[in-house]
């Protein structure tokens, strides 16, 4: 079988399970073929403004993992966007313009979006200001899609994998798959940062498809028992589990267990309520809320409606992972003035388990809290969109209305846990464990996978000279490869 694995996000962790996906080909006896960039990528997941001392970092740990033995035995092949230069794109004045340019009947604009937003956390970015990067962004999705197309026919790949698949780095390559009708596999990471999975004919992030899943592997023939234990132990570890094994720990690193917001009146009829960062899905299609125009609306309405109860009081958790960025979204958080809402900051100490607990019930706005709470045997709202809204576990109004009714009613029963434990059990049973990658001493082969000593030295010389835009580079190479910061 002939394979083909296409790297393109090599500064994190995400390029380990390239190597690792495609030693196990090798070893299975597969012809295997790398598609490695060299700095072609207008814009890349490590590199979003495609600056030239990442590039330099990238090429030096893309040659340590390639100087295994093992990856001795691939055929490599440099992606060489040079001949499409020429290619006359517009200058998008919104990033809603962005969204829906196409070019052929292809929405190549949305994939731009997707990095675009991705790479300055906002979900509606100043174009005027980011235009460098949009047009970046627009120039690889374009120029990718066409490579992709040319590359496939000419190595005739029976089955391709490549990383996520909404950017623009990734998308074009996943539609001329489709295309093509070549099988193939997107891939992440898993639950667990010290494994992987891998998602077929579809990008990962892909709504309906994660439905269908959840179904599918409660159906595998596993004991019963086995994935009701495996379900439990998910959301206990998420809960209590100290840590760094799952990438939801981070987010805990500030809160300190049982604090509740001050003032809190155990005697009100108080709601928790927790967000997402609406950057995250404001580019990918089948993400749209199905209530409001955006979360923030949502809260405003909810808030000032004149016929939610009087005795209820809101507690607005504001997401983590929003703690030390300034976008629309934490802007508009800040503007946010309501008598019957608190806003608890992102860094604040408060325990949002301990608020989930002493609430009477839960609202999200896409936060796995939701899916949590409702395990927790809390009644628990989603207004959002996530891949266990149709397991049964949570309540989704479909209109305002609906949802200031379910936030009034003072008896609103706990929906069954089954739901809750299908999706913990998916998300564990999907997992796979690395063979040749060590997550723990970020080791490939027994090769160290990270840029080498005069790659660095090069890049601090360019640091301390006129093209300075990173501040501190040694934190950033530690940030991105060291095995404490995997994503």
């Amino acid at each position: 079988m002939r394979v083909l694995v296409y790297a393109d996000d090599v500064i994190g962790v995400h390029y380990a399970t390239n190597l690792e996906i495609a030693a196990k080909h090798v070893e299975q006896g597969d012809e295997v073929h790398l598609l490695l960039c060299h700095g072609d990528l207008g814009n890349c997941p490590s590199n979003n403004c495609h600056d030239r001392k990442v590039c330099l970092l990238c090429k030096s740990k893309q040659a340590a993992g390639l100087a295994s033995e093992v990856m001795e035995r691939t055929q490599k092949h440099v992606l060489d966007l040079s001949r499409y230069r020429d290619l006359n794109l517009p200058d998008l004045q919104t990033v809603e313009e962005l969204k829906n340019f196409s070019l052929d009947g292809i929405n190549h604009g949305m994939e731009a979006a997707s990095s675009l937003i991705s790479t300055f956390r906002d979900s509606k970015p100043d174009m005027d200001e980011k235009r460098r990067t949009a047009r970046g962004s627009l120039f690889t999705a374009v120029a990718l899609y066409r490579e992709s197309n040319r590359l496939l026919d000419e190595i005739k790949p029976d089955l391709c994998y490549l990383l996520n698949g909404r950017r623009a780095s990734q998308m074009p390559m996943v539609r001329a798959l489709q295309e093509k009708q070549i099988r193939f596999y997107t891939f992440e990471v898993g639950h667990n940062w010290k494994k992987y999975i891998l998602i077929e004919n579809t990008y990962f992030h892909d709504l309906e498809n994660k439905k269908v899943q959840i179904e599918k592997y409660w159906s595998d023939p596993t004991p019963l028992a086995e994935k009701e234990r495996l379900g439990h132990q998910f959301y206990h570890d998420r809960r209590f589990g100290s840590g760094d094994d799952y990438p939801e720990a981070i987010y805990k690193r500030n809160q300190n267990k049982g604090v509740l917001p001050e003032g809190f009146d155990p005697s009100k009829r108080n709601i928790a309520i927790f967000n997402s960062s609406e950057d995250e899905f404001a580019a990918i299609e089948g993400y749209d809320n199905p209530v409001y125009k955006d979360q923030i609306e949502g809260l405003s309405r909810i808030a000032h409606s004149s016929d939610i109860d009087p005795n209820i009081r809101l507690y607005l958790r504001v997401h983590p992972n929003l703690g030390r960025i300034s976008n629309h979204q934490t802007e508009s958080i800040a503007r946010l003035d309501a008598g019957n809402l608190v806003v608890i900051p992102a860094n604040a100490s408060v325990d949002s388990y301990a608020l989930m607990e002493a609430s009477e019930k839960v609202l999200t706005f896409g936060s796995a809290m939701s899916i949590e709470s409702a395990y927790a045997g809390k009644p628990s709202i989603l207004i959002g969109r996530e891949p266990y809204e149709a397991v049964g576990s949570c309540y989704t109004p479909k209109s305002h209305e609906e949802a200031i009714e379910l936030l009034n009613d003072r008896q609103l029963p706990t929906l069954p846990l089954l739901g809750a434990l299908k999706y913990g059990y998916y998300m564990v049973a999907r997992d796979v464990a690395y063979q040749y990658y060590d997550p723990a001493t970020n080791t490939f082969s027994g090769r160290k996978l990270e840029p080498g000593p005069l790659a660095i030295k090069a890049v601090e010389a360019l640091q301390n000279g006129p093209l300075r835009r990173v501040n501190n580079w040694k934190r950033f190479i530690l940030d991105q490869i060291g095995p404490s910061r995997p994503f």
